[in-house]
């Protein structure tokens, strides 16, 4: 496991342990899909180290890979019980999760002067695991140390933000994502394709794979027709008999939800005048006068889109009415009806 880019996080952290001055509290912060918890697993192993494994001698800094082994002293709190990448995942981490982490913290540290705990991410705790976190970080022995990571910064609460030294982690570059790619999947990967990857994951090497896995550019033609033809139901039903053999009706309506938010961003981006290439690939935006349609209503359908997922799991799903009452939305939107 190893992290590319982020050199001024690493910078910093480097100089931090130099001076004898680490935080007993870090927040990660950036998009998901970057490395900010491979980084944490990293940096904790070397402080867990007994002497300091991974510790480079010569030039007293920090080795940017981790061992794949198991520390007595390392408490990871996360929601496994996901569907990796879906719009489906339910990661919330409940009071429960995090009480485990009292158990944890008072126990005298088995191999190593730190006890140390990842909470992977803190976007994902409810209101009572926010306030029992709270609680546990203002109580916590010296010996321990947290690195909390953490998505959106407005889904932290203030009064746990201000406890953290907080490291902002900005989105991988092209280069960063096309080496990550090349490393993952295969280094004969075209470069166009690389190149679209790497605009449509926003920096993101996490979102770059998934978009991949369900080969999202499949779908764009789909999408374009769906918004701009009055027969949509009739071509959603046709491309649901298209795919069906590689996905069930939930994934592959899932999937056409993400397609429809990617397709919203390139709108988004067109609308303030942002040049992308994924645009002029995929899509003919002449077809749509982007001057009749208002922000607040392409962000009110983002949030739509956003919420759909999880509506969907609480309620009975029928996605062709759905998708019918999604892309009637859409049409009134973009003043196509």
């Amino acid at each position: 496991m190893f992290v590319l880019g982020h050199e001024n996080i690493k910078d910093t952290i480097n100089k931090l342990y130099k001076n004898n001055q680490l935080p007993h509290t870090w927040l990660f912060n950036g998009i998901e899909g970057i490395g900010k918890g491979t980084l944490a697993r990293i940096l904790a192993y070397n402080l867990l180290s007994e002497p300091m494994l991974g510790l480079n001698v010569n030039d007293d800094s920090i080795i940017w890979e981790k061992p794949e082994i198991f520390h007595p002293d390392l408490l990871i709190i996360e929601n496994k019980n996901t569907d990796e990448n879906t719009a489906n995942s339910n990661k919330e981490i409940t009071i429960d999760k995090v009480r485990e982490i009292n158990d944890f913290l008072y126990l005298t540290p088995n191999k190593s002067k730190w006890r140390i705990v990842i909470i992977d991410a803190v976007d994902h705790l409810n209101k009572n695991a926010s306030n029992a976190l709270l609680k546990i970080l203002e109580d916590a022995p010296k010996h321990v140390c947290f690195f909390l990571i953490n998505h959106s910064i407005g889904l932290v609460l203030p009064t746990i933000k201000s406890r953290c030294f907080t490291l902002k982690f900005l989105p991988l570059q092209e280069t960063i994502i096309k080496k990550l790619l090349a490393s993952y999947l295969d280094d004969t990967l075209d470069e166009s394709y690389q190149k679209t990857l790497y605009h449509l994951s926003n920096g993101s090497i996490k979102k770059a794979m998934f978009l991949h896995d369900i080969n999202i550019i499949n779908f764009f033609p789909y999408i374009e027709q769906a918004i701009l033809s009055k027969d949509y139901n009739y071509l959603f039903l046709s491309t649901m008999e298209e795919f069906s053999s590689k996905y069930n009706s939930k994934d592959f309506f899932n999937i056409l939800l993400y397609a429809l938010q990617q397709w919203l961003e390139i709108i988004i981006k067109s609308k303030s005048h942002i040049t992308d290439p994924i645009t002029q690939t995929f899509f003919d935006l002449n077809k749509i006068d982007l001057s009749k349609i208002f922000d607040h209503e392409i962000w009110v359908l983002f949030d739509k889109i956003k919420q759909l997922p999880h509506q969907i799991n609480l309620l009975n799903f029928d996605p062709q009415m759905i998708w019918i009452d999604l892309v009637s939305d859409f049409r009134k939107v973009f003043k196509l009806v």
